[in-house]
């Protein structure tokens, strides 16, 4: 397909995509076609095709040009989930490999004759954009607004960054928040109610309107690199991120019951190689944090140790020149704020002189001594956008408000102690020496994703807010931020 066409369907994409933005999520799936960056061992071009359709529907076919001649060739069904009742029975998922040297776009045609755009290989970097934590949240005691598009801003993101045409997007986990009813239908009244399919909440139908739906205009311009959140543990949304997202051949079934019990897997670490038009390598290592702690060392950190040890080798084995990063949901270094807040009010988030505020004590210990290949270190998790720079670790970027309802606006204080330190300055395990608390850092919450630029020597970060304005810029340089 050429690039003339892609981005006329793109332009159509986007207008689309602006006259729905105000239209309540529909009972019947729609059609969902979509390009997830993978490691070489599952696609040669790095990139899996997806498909997701209402059930029934025979899978589609790819249509694309490799080395100059015309291939059409029909995709796969993806293994459904089992054990799950009505829960994902409304959809089928589709998907295969793009093949190596495929035209940058091509195109998904249904069996009905409809067509979709999608990307088939990875361009020259010249612009990333990064997000994390979008799903609308309602919990116990926070119910956030989502038929508003300024109190859950994702579909206005997802219309931004379609326009800006970055060579890829990183999103760095939560897609899904809806684990309490609804109780007030005028401001979530759209929101599909709660799963019954215990042990797990989510459904295809929650997936659609949290993610597919609101997301749908990057679908055509962008690959996307989807990390696994908290929220995507097997009794939250793991299911509808296994079937769906990962990024992976034969993995659609790892959150499936077992019974009344939800599975609790680590995943393996991998890497994307991007090339940036500076013709260096970015290599992006993805690396499982969803089961951790944030406040204490137990027995997670343990288990995902040796995730973050065959990290560190994917790192070292970085093209020269180039650089890694390491993504990872749960952040290394980030810092809570000292207040906690519902819909009501706010409280000191704890009392206990020995809580440490920085985010994730598990993370932290589970790849002690593996930072050194890392320049930096891009995670989600907490509601804000922060940057934080602790002498001899690369740089921690937090990209944590894409659109769930944001952490407080203040009490964020500098540690007089460092990450795996308690409270009081004594280690939190006799084995990790704590590392130096903050150098320098930069907080702000407020709705926002970040577009990243390479330079020559540097990345140069800008968050943007709702209305697409930049309000922080930072250059990476090396393995050192400065905002």
């Amino acid at each position: 397909m050429s690039r003339l066409f892609a981005v006329s369907v793109t332009v159509l994409t986007l207008i689309l995509g602006a006259l729905s933005l105000e239209v309540s999520h529909a009972a019947e799936p729609q059609r969902y076609a979509f390009s997830v960056l993978a490691s070489s061992s599952q696609a040669e071009s790095q990139l899996i095709v997806r498909v997701v359709q209402p059930a029934g529907e025979d899978c589609p076919s790819l249509n694309t040009t490799v080395a100059g001649a015309p291939v059409n060739v029909g995709l796969t069904t993806r293994q459904s989930p089992s054990n799950t009742g009505a829960s994902f029975a409304s959809v089928t998922v589709c998907e295969i490999a793009a093949p190596s040297n495929a035209s940058p776009f091509s195109s998904i045609t249904y069996k009905d004759g409809t067509v979709a755009s999608v990307p088939t290989a990875i361009q020259p970097v010249t612009s990333l954009a990064l997000i994390g934590d979008t799903g609308c949240r309602l919990v116990h005691n926070i119910q956030q607004e989502c038929d508003s598009n300024r109190k859950w801003p994702l579909r206005v993101f997802a219309q931004q960054i379609a326009k800006a045409a970055p060579q890829a997007v990183v999103h760095l986990g939560d897609y899904i928040y809806n684990e309490w009813p609804c109780e007030d239908d005028k401001i979530c009244g759209d929101v599909p109610r709660v799963t019954e399919g215990e042990p797990f909440l989510d459904s295809a139908a929650s997936f659609e309107y949290s993610f597919l739906a609101p997301f749908a205009p990057v679908f055509s311009v962008s690959p996307i690199l989807p990390l696994r959140g908290n929220q995507e543990i097997c009794n939250v949304g793991g299911i509808s991120y296994f079937y769906i997202l990962d990024p992976q051949f034969g993995t659609s079934q790892t959150c499936d019951p077992i019974g009344r019990k939800a599975p609790e897997p680590i995943l393996q670490p991998y890497a994307v190689d991007l090339t940036t038009d500076q013709a260096k390598t970015l290599r992006l290592v993805a690396t499982d944090s969803a089961y951790a702690n944030d406040q204490v060392v137990d027995s997670w950190s343990t288990k995902m140790r040796p995730k973050f040890k065959k990290a560190q080798r994917l790192a070292k084995a970085t093209p020269q020149p180039g650089n890694a990063w390491l993504l990872t949901h749960r952040p290394i270094f980030a810092v809570r704020s000292t207040i906690q807040c519902g819909n009501v009010r706010c409280a000191p988030f704890s009392r206990d002189p020995n809580i440490s505020m920085w985010v994730s004590a598990d993370t932290a210990a589970a790849s002690y001594g593996t930072l050194k290949p890392y320049s930096a270190i891009i995670s989600g998790h907490v509601h804000l956008t922060q940057a934080v720079q602790v002498t001899g670790a690369p740089a921690q970027i937090v990209l944590g408000g894409g659109g769930t309802a944001l952490d407080p606006t203040s009490g964020y204080k500098k540690p007089e102690f460092g990450a795996l330190a308690t409270g009081r300055g004594q280690p939190m395990q006799s084995k990790f020496k704590p590392y130096p608390t903050v150098r320098q850092w930069t907080t702000k919450v407020v709705f926002s994703y970040a577009m990243a630029k390479p330079q020559q020597l540097t990345w140069e970060f800008q968050a943007k807010t709702v209305k697409g304005k930049t309000f922080a810029k930072c250059l990476l340089k090396g393995s050192k931020i400065k905002c």
